[in-house]
């Protein structure tokens, strides 16, 4: 399974970049059924639990952060290796 998941609180501005892609997305593209859209919110921790026990071959993860890079750049990070035990620390 392919999985793009938006981060972030549309409350807080720029914050809420991530869901509103994903928003977007659904209103306006129709993707493969091996592909799952999500809308994460703030619940970063939980999903991320979930992405691991499960079949995930490709995952993107559309969130805004301070990278140090312009506002708007786009950072692309290699695979990373996910330990529950990290994530609630």
């Amino acid at each position: 399974m392919k999985r793009v998941i938006g981060f972030g609180n549309t409350i807080f501005g720029d914050d809420g970049f991530g869901p509103r892609t994903i928003e977007y997305i659904n209103e306006n593209f129709k993707l493969p059924s091996d592909v799952q859209i999500m809308d994460g919110g703030t619940a970063t921790d939980c999903l991320l639990d979930e992405i691991i026990d499960t079949d995930t071959e490709k995952l993107i993860i559309v969130d805004a952060y301070n990278n140090g890079k312009k506002p708007g750049e786009i950072s692309v990070l290699g695979m990373i290796t996910f330990q529950k035990h990290i994530l609630r620390d």
